[in-house]
C-alpha cells in the first residue's frame, strides 16, 4: 500500500508560511465587578439628570441635619429616590430611565434594574451563617431564608467574630438570579441586638 499524506496538524498556518488572524477573545467580567460598576453608573446617570432635584430632596428628608448624617445613610436616601417611580417629569423613575436609555447593558441587565422600583427593599435578619463574600440569613417577615450577595467582601476577621443570630440590618435587590445586598450592612450582637430586632419588626408592620 502506498503512504498516505499526513494531514497538515496546523490548520491555522498558511500555506505560504504565515498564519491567520484570529479574532480577539471577548473578555469575561466578574459579575461582582460588573454589579459595582452598574451601581456606580446608575448613581452617576442620577446625579446628572436629576442632582438638584435629589439635593432638595435629601434636604427636606433630613433637614438641618443633613450635613451629620452618616454617608450610609445619605446613600440609602439618595438610592430611594432614585428608584421612587414618578420622581422625574415623565413619571418614570431614574432607576427606569437609566435602564432604557443606557446603550451596553443586556437583556437580564435591562429586566431587573426596573424591579428596583418594588423589589428593592430594607429587611431585617438573622444571620445563619457568614461568608466573605454571603450571608445566609432567615427572614422572619417572610418566613424564608434569603442568601444575600455581598459586592464588598467582609474582612476576614469580620466573618469569624460572626455568630448564628446576629441580627442584621441591609438594603437589598433582585440582579438576576441573586439577590444583593446594596450599601452597608449593619450587623449587632449583645444584649441589645434582640431588642433591635423586635423594634425593626414592628416598625415594618409585623406584631412580635
Amino acid at each position: 500500500m502506498g503512504r498516505r499524506k499526513r494531514r497538515n496538524k496546523q490548520p491555522d498556518k498558511q500555506r505560504d508560511g504565515g498564519t491567520t488572524q484570529t479574532a480577539p477573545r471577548e473578555e469575561i467580567v466578574p459579575w461582582r465587578q460588573r454589579a459595582r460598576e452598574l451601581v456606580r453608573r446608575l448613581r452617576d446617570f442620577a446625579r446628572d439628570r436629576a442632582g438638584t432635584e435629589i439635593e432638595v430632596y435629601l434636604r427636606r428628608r433630613f433637614g438641618e441635619e443633613a450635613s451629620t448624617i452618616p454617608v450610609a445613610e445619605l446613600e440609602r436616601a439618595f438610592d430611594d429616590y432614585v428608584c421612587a417611580p414618578g420622581t422625574p417629569e415623565d413619571g418614570r423613575s431614574l432607576v427606569r430611565m437609566f435602564a432604557e436609555e443606557t446603550e451596553d447593558l443586556d437583556a437580564e441587565e435591562r429586566r431587573y434594574l426596573p424591579l428596583w422600583e418594588s423589589e428593592r427593599q430594607r429587611g431585617v435578619y438573622l444571620l445563619d451563617r457568614a461568608h466573605r463574600d454571603q450571608l445566609q440569613l432567615w427572614d422572619p417577615l417572610r418566613a424564608d431564608r434569603v442568601t444575600m450577595q455581598l459586592l464588598e467582601r467582609l474582612p476576614r476577621g469580620r466573618v469569624a467574630g460572626l455568630e448564628r443570630g446576629t441580627v442584621v440590618l441591609a438594603t437589598s435587590a433582585p440582579m438576576g438570579p441573586r439577590v444583593v445586598a446594596l450599601g452597608e450592612i449593619e450587623l449587632y450582637q449583645g444584649d441589645d441586638a434582640i431588642q433591635l430586632f423586635r423594634q425593626e419588626v414592628r416598625d415594618q408592620g409585623r406584631v412580635w
